[in-house]
């Protein structure tokens, strides 16, 4: 008897060991000292939404090039199991012109990471934001995301974001350089800024000439989040 629960704890230890929510400086060994591809950054969004009752990765489609379009679903357990009956809830109250006083839907919150390629911190920004939220530890979080659904899109342009990463991985030095001579700052056209067809997707919001705007659009717009929050890199 004593043999068979030692195979069991055997069996089951790699199955508890690898049930763990990795922060990205765990699950990637140069995070904050080098930029990954945007397959990279998708792995570790799945791998959090796979371990992490908190999160659920949605696509919502593909770039012009083919790479996944999505956003990961942030809140409760609770919320996260019923995310479509509070989205469809909030639609509705939104359109109800005299919604009641004692409404208690939680709050939509909307964060868009790097809609410009060349300005990777903000993708990369994406994936500790994502970690703390699914963490759920300090500032009040894990009661907070009771009354609040966190809408994380990690990169609004990976085209541009894997051509700039590319470039910088193919020409940077040993350490980092400062000087704008160098050639990790001499950006070749047609630039990261853009998407697959040189067009800066943060001008195309209302317009929506572009796959990738046209996509995240019918996305945002079944949400309609009350808060939207768009980060970018200085």
């Amino acid at each position: 008897m004593k043999h068979w629960k030692l195979l069991l704890v055997v069996f089951l230890l790699p199955i508890s060991l690898g049930a763990q929510l990795l922060s990205p400086e765990e699950y990637f060994s140069d995070y904050t000292t080098a930029f990954r591809p945007h397959h990279r950054v998708i792995d570790y969004v799945r791998q959090v939404a796979e371990e992490s009752p908190r999160v659920l990765w949605r696509e919502y489609g593909q770039s012009e090039q083919g790479r996944p379009l999505g956003v990961a679903i942030i809140s409760s357990p609770e919320n996260i199991d019923r995310w479509k009956e509070i989205r469809d809830r909030h639609i509705t109250a939104l359109m109800d012109p005299d919604p009641p006083a004692d409404d208690n839907r939680p709050v939509i919150v909307w964060l868009s990471h790097g809609v410009h390629g060349n300005e990777p911190a903000a993708t990369e920004s994406a994936l500790i934001n994502l970690y703390k939220l699914a963490e759920a530890k300090g500032y009040g979080l894990d009661t907070g995301l009771d009354n609040t659904i966190i809408i994380l899109d990690p990169c609004l342009n990976p085209d541009g974001f894997d051509r700039y990463v590319h470039f910088y991985r193919s020409v940077k030095a040993q350490y980092p350089q400062i000087h704008r001579a160098t050639t990790e700052h001499q950006e070749p056209w047609p630039h990261g800024r853009v998407n697959h067809y040189h067009f800066d997707l943060n001008r195309d919001w209302l317009w929506q000439t572009q796959k990738e705007s046209r996509h995240r659009l019918a996305e945002f717009l079944d949400w309609r989040p009350h808060v939207h929050v768009d980060f970018h890199e200085m």
